[in-house]
């Protein structure tokens, strides 16, 4: 019996003998009294060694994981009252400013004499509001202004003809522009144009200009008006000076 395996000599013990709970309790003695059993014990350690070495990996991997989760939760607690403070200390500078603010209006409301209009209208002269006004109203304006054109008695050279400058001209005469100079058919630009009377349009009526055979028909009435002035007024010097 003790030559054999210890659970080999067990099985066959029991099968021989049935399985009545007396027989098998007397099976289980008699094969712990054997030396099989101390066979076992290496196996029983080890295998007793390998749990508790994992309890302790488990465990040793919670604390950390523990310790871990703790470390996290202290640095947002941290950061979140540098943050409120900080944003506490920033309202505070904000109302410290808006309180020398108001000292600052109420002594100038002091020196007016409680007088808020007089107070208000100095502190937009001093800071420049009046002056800001002038020039935004002034730049408007020139956006809108018209392209007025000088003739100076002088005209360039164009590349299909020859020279164009006056000459043999007493002091105070000049050239008078025709009707053909100042329609465009020339060089120089044309004192008002479409896209002028369009431009204005579109400014005035919010961004719907006028129709294009309109715009240009008040050009052209304009232009020739302009042109005819110009030779009323160039004939009627010709007369002075002929006097």
């Amino acid at each position: 019996m003790h030559g054999a395996c210890p659970l080999a000599v067990l099985a066959k013990l029991k099968s021989s003998f049935g399985c009545s709970m007396r027989i098998n309790i007397l099976f289980d003695q008699e094969f712990l009294e054997c030396g099989y059993w101390r066979s076992l014990q290496p196996f029983v350690q080890e295998a007793d060694a390998n749990l508790y070495a994992g309890q302790q990996a488990a465990e040793s991997h919670l604390y950390a994981r523990k310790t871990e989760a703790e470390g996290e939760l202290i640095v947002a607690e941290k950061a979140a009252e540098g943050s409120f403070i900080e944003s506490q200390k920033s309202a505070e500078a904000v109302e410290v400013q808006l309180k020398k603010q108001a000292e600052a209006v109420k002594a100038r409301l002091a020196t007016f004499n409680g007088d808020i209009k007089q107070a208000l209208q100095y502190m937009t002269i001093e800071k420049g509001v009046y002056q800001e006004l002038a020039e935004t109203k002034a730049e408007a304006v020139a956006r809108i202004a018209p392209e007025f054109r000088v003739w100076d008695g002088t005209l360039k050279k164009s590349p299909d003809c020859h020279t164009m400058e006056t000459q043999g001209k007493s002091a105070g005469q000049q050239d008078v522009p025709s009707t053909d100079t100042a329609t465009g058919k020339t060089p120089i630009p044309r004192p008002l144009s479409v896209q002028f009377l369009q431009n204005i349009a579109h400014l005035l009526r919010g961004n719907q200009p006028l129709p294009e055979k309109v715009a240009a028909g008040i050009a052209h009435g304009a232009v020739t008006g302009m042109a005819a002035s110009v030779a009323g007024t160039a004939a009627g010097s010709n007369s002075s000076a002929g006097r």
